[in-house]
């Protein structure tokens, strides 16, 4: 199976949104997060459990980057599983670009005689 020919694999599940101040969401700078429990759906749980566990890149994160979690990449979203039995999905913003450093050019006017 194709992960990137797969559109949407998680129309049917009912997903209850997190907020923003969850550790997760603050290391991915989520602007949105969800999640399900195990107890909420068992199919969808081992589906996403086994499709995380067969398409996840690790991606690493923490002080000095010494913290790894596997994370399933799709249209823009992070699903992950987190302990105890959850199912997390954010879409993530980084910042890949830095903004340009301001440098200032000396002219020959700024030269002291």
């Amino acid at each position: 199976m194709d992960i990137k020919k797969l559109i949407i694999f998680d129309k049917n599940v009912q997903w209850k949104k997190e907020h923003t101040a969850n550790a997760y969401a603050m290391v991915f700078r989520a602007t949105k997060i969800w999640k399900f429990k195990q107890e909420d759906d068992l199919e969808s749980y081992t589906y996403f459990k086994l499709l995380i566990q067969d398409y996840a890149k690790p991606f690493k994160w923490g002080l000095q980057k010494q913290k790894t979690i596997l994370v399933l990449n799709h249209n823009s979203f992070f699903y992950f599983t987190a302990p105890p039995d959850t199912i997390y999905k954010c879409n993530y913003f980084f910042l890949d670009s830095k903004k340009p450093k301001k440098t200032s050019k000396k002219t020959t006017k700024d030269e002291w005689i």
